[in-house]
């Protein structure tokens, strides 16, 4: 890992998902106390990590326009445009 961002990124996503397996090895169902706080904050902590995520792609594009790496920037924002296109599908 190159920098705290990342760490943090994965740490957030490995912590969400296993609360979630927590849940589900668990059986808990609605009216347990374990699913109603437990399933919420592992989602919670998965989408932290996806927006994370995002935002490390995002500086990655800035720092390559800012060092004139015009091929990695086009093919970072190709990737964060094919990723897109496919949340709205």
């Amino acid at each position: 890992m190159k920098d705290r961002l990342s760490k943090l990124t994965v740490a957030s996503g490995i912590l969400g998902l296993v609360l979630l397996f927590g849940v589900m090895l668990s059986g808990a169902a609605y009216p347990s106390l374990v699913f109603r706080i437990g399933a919420p904050l592992g989602l919670l902590f998965v989408f932290l990590s996806v927006g994370l995520l995002g935002l490390r792609y995002v500086r990655d594009i800035c720092e390559a326009v800012r060092e004139k790496q015009w091929m990695l920037a086009v093919a970072l924002v190709m990737m964060l445009l094919v990723a897109g296109v496919l949340m709205l599908i």
